[in-house]
């Protein structure tokens, strides 16, 4: 893998997560420090940089060293922002992709720093959450109708693999524009959308269906993240006031998933503006979200190396890193 010509991506940031040098849970773990590819965008600025931004002090975001010109952003960025909630890195060729659904368009960038901004499909609901498995890359696809969603899984040319129809879904927009997803890198690809975990199955081209029942139709699932064959990472959103908290799911039943609270994040996330990614190596679970009012971004780490949780939490009010992947 060509680290330096990623870096050199158009529209991509690396963010290096620095630890102290009394960080013995990645000693003890024996992982390179966690390193993060993004879109950075300064808030109501139509420019775009990239480079090695600092993502854990008083002032994340800001670029310890900037990597290329800067590029100038003309479509709308806070629209952009809003929907670019999964990057995908595409670990055999250095690829990276991200969706702007608000202005219609894929972002591609090869590892030779070629980008490329086709359209989306037109009038087909919302397509995002996409992520590569073998060098292929997949997309999920929510249309809403009258008193139902239906999901479906795509592949490279939006062709459309599989449908799960869901019904009397909640009509907030959030509820099915945020949905988000991840994969295990070999067969399975899991989406979240309001409540519900879809896994598909590339091998057999089916999927399972099931509802998490904590929130019923109080809120969202968010940021899912593949932890283990058995385990994932999601954000529990809730509509009626209460902090975002990080749950495990135990997926060893797919049709009984388990959750249990791994941690309380001590804010409310906005659900529409958020990316998460998942180390895991380093055991790490990173979120970028914006405060409810827009006006704060929020740059937080959690460590789940240790028997406890550690929950490392800055703000910066101007810049946002948009579609974070974890390349760990």
């Amino acid at each position: 893998m060509n680290k330096l010509t990623l870096l050199s991506l158009l529209f991509t940031a690396t963010i290096i997560m620095s630890c102290s040098d009394d960080d013995t849970n990645v000693n003890a773990l024996n992982c390179p420090d966690s390193e993060i590819v993004g879109i950075q965008f300064q808030t109501a600025s139509t420019t775009t940089r990239f480079g090695v931004a600092d993502f854990v002090t008083t002032t994340p975001g800001i670029l310890v060293s900037q990597i290329g010109p800067t590029q100038n952003f003309t479509t709308n960025t806070f629209q952009t922002q809003l929907n670019m909630h999964d990057g995908a890195y595409n670990t055999i060729d250095g690829s990276y992709v991200n969706v702007d659904n608000g202005n219609n368009t894929l972002y591609k960038l090869t590892s030779a720093g070629v980008l490329t901004t086709p359209a989306l499909p037109a009038n087909v609901g919302t397509i995002n959450a996409p992520e590569f498995i073998n060098g292929n890359l997949y997309f999920g696809n929510v249309e809403y109708f009258n008193n139902y969603l239906e999901f479906r899984v795509l592949d490279s040319n939006y062709a459309t693999l599989q449908t799960v129809t869901i019904n009397n879904p909640s009509t907030s927009v959030n509820y099915y524009s945020s949905f988000t997803s991840t994969t295990n890198g070999v067969d399975k690809l899991y989406y979240v959308i309001g409540t519900n975990l879809i896994t598909y199955d590339i091998n057999t081209t089916t999927t399972t269906t099931t509802v998490i029942g904590s929130l019923n139709y109080s809120g969202n699932l968010l940021g899912i993240e593949y932890v283990d064959a058995t385990h994932l990472l999601v954000l529990r959103h809730d509509f009626n006031g209460a902090d975002t908290e990080l749950v495990q799911l135990d997926i060893s039943n797919p049709t009984a998933v388990i959750e249990t609270n791994v941690v309380n994040l001590s804010y409310k996330a906005n659900e529409e503006n958020f990316s998460t990614t998942y180390d895991k190596c380093n055991k790490r679970y990173f979120i970028v979200t914006k405060s409810q009012d827009f006006s704060t971004t929020h740059y937080t780490r959690v460590d789940l190396s240790a028997s406890i949780p550690v929950v490392s939490t800055n703000s910066n009010n101007s810049i946002y890193v948009a579609g974070i992947k974890s390349r760990n």
